[in-house]
């Protein structure tokens, strides 16, 4: 993309100037660059928990069934391994794979509701 056409402004919450990369950076991304530190890691772990557990309260209940909730146990442990990765090393790459993953999860997660709406 060629320079002219990509914004440069600095803007940050903190009113501390930032590279262009990390503005031009999405927000998932640009709140795990270096300035982020480990109280943001761990924001990304903690609500992966929280979503796990929420994610697993519908089958433990009876809502949903055995199918959903092996799909979302397998499901929720590959996310929790990414998130577990980002915070131990938070890398843009490392925060990628796991924005990429969640977009899976939700959808993946969708079709375990339907697949278990159907077998029922």
């Amino acid at each position: 993309m060629p320079d002219e056409l990509v914004s440069t402004s600095r803007v940050d919450v903190h009113d501390r100037p930032v590279a262009p990369d990390v503005v031009r950076a999405p927000p998932s991304l640009a709140a795990l660059s270096s300035r982020g530190g480990p109280l943001r890691r761990l924001v990304v772990v903690s609500d992966t928990l929280a979503l796990v557990a929420a994610t697993l309260v519908p089958g433990f209940t009876g809502t949903f069934g055995a199918a959903y909730l092996a799909a979302a146990v397998l499901l929720d442990a590959v996310l929790y391994v990414l998130a577990w990765r980002v915070w131990r090393e938070a890398t843009p790459a490392r925060a990628g794979v796991l924005f990429h993953y969640s977009l899976l999860y939700l959808a993946l997660l969708f079709v375990a509701v339907a697949a278990d709406a159907a077998i029922r």
